[in-house]
């Protein structure tokens, strides 16, 4: 194709072709084998990145024989060119046969893409990464320790955003969604984190001092290090089965203590009551029982 003439002053990137991508482009790489169909107006079958072998003879300046190989091919390599979209971090991934607009540097080999339309056809699997820098320092350049960034990857089966704490932050934020093994999580890079299984039915949350709330299918487990206070007007507690209590020490203060059971045996080496003990029927001891100051009941 022949360059187009460029007057002094303007910039020397030039539109150069449409061009058909001849090969998928490998994930985390911005290059592609692109043909330039306006080079190649009269090209006829399917389009490849393939290199074709063609040898060739002849005689040098001193009438000596000589054979040769030369590799050639009908695609070029170019490089991917944001220019619109600077804060997305990765390439399209385009793949062989998707439409593309080719940009070079004056005549140079220099060569650059972009897509022209997404191709709902063709397009397959995709990874894209958006990054906002968080840079406040003049003369920084950005990356991923000091960006908050998006991915999406359908290749992975991950949607994860994360924030970076190198502007003053106290914490630095990864949220994660891997849907290829049904689990979300948050982290919060100083300890405490949060995550849900949903296959497994497992759920926990735990924080940097090691209390934590974990629940896993029929089964729950609280563990909290130091104290746990209930504040409520009402209070109900069913369960079916049993319910099993141990401590060193067990206070309890109300106005009024009911209980109602068809047994009911306390195991204690001395049992002391501060006041007056009262039996609606025969009560029975397993050993000797003292009474100090004695009341006579009148009823």
């Amino acid at each position: 194709m022949e360059v187009p003439f460029v007057p002094e002053g303007l910039s020397k990137l030039h539109f150069y072709s449409t061009g058909i991508v001849a090969k998928n482009k490998e994930l985390d790489s911005d290059l592609i084998e692109v043909t330039a169909i306006e080079d190649n107006s009269y090209l006829d079958g399917e389009l490849t990145d393939q290199i074709e072998k063609v040898e060739g003879e002849g005689k040098n300046k001193d009438g000596q024989s000589f054979n040769t190989t030369v590799e050639t091919t009908n695609s070029i390599k170019a490089k991917w060119l944001s220019f619109t979209d600077t804060n997305r971090m990765t390439s399209p991934d385009v793949r062989r046969g998707e439409k593309v607009v080719i940009w070079r540097f004056g005549d140079t080999d220099q060569f650059w893409w972009c897509t022209e339309q997404q191709d709902r056809k063709l397009r397959r699997l995709e990874t894209v990464v958006w990054g906002f820098s968080n840079c406040s320092k003049e003369n920084e350049e950005s990356n991923h320790s000091n960006m908050y960034w998006v991915e999406i990857s359908t290749h992975r089966k991950v949607i994860r955003f994360h924030t970076s704490k190198n502007d003053g932050e106290p914490f630095a934020w990864d949220i994660q969604l891997d849907t290829k093994n049904g689990v979300f999580s948050i982290d919060d890079n100083d300890g405490g984190y949060f995550f849900y299984d949903a296959k497994k039915r497992h759920f926990r949350f735990e924080n940097k001092d090691k209390s934590f709330l974990e629940i896993e299918k029929k089964r729950a487990k609280w563990s909290i290090p130091d104290h746990i206070e209930i504040l409520t007007k009402k209070l109900d507690i069913t369960a079916s089965e049993y319910i099993k209590m141990s401590t060193r020490d067990y206070s309890l203060v109300t106005q009024k203590f009911n209980t109602k059971a068809s047994s009911w045996m306390t195991t204690v080496p001395t049992a002391k009551f501060s006041q007056h003990v009262k039996s609606g029927g025969t009560v029975y001891w397993g050993g000797t029982c003292f009474a100090r100051n004695h009341v006579p009941d009148k009823t």
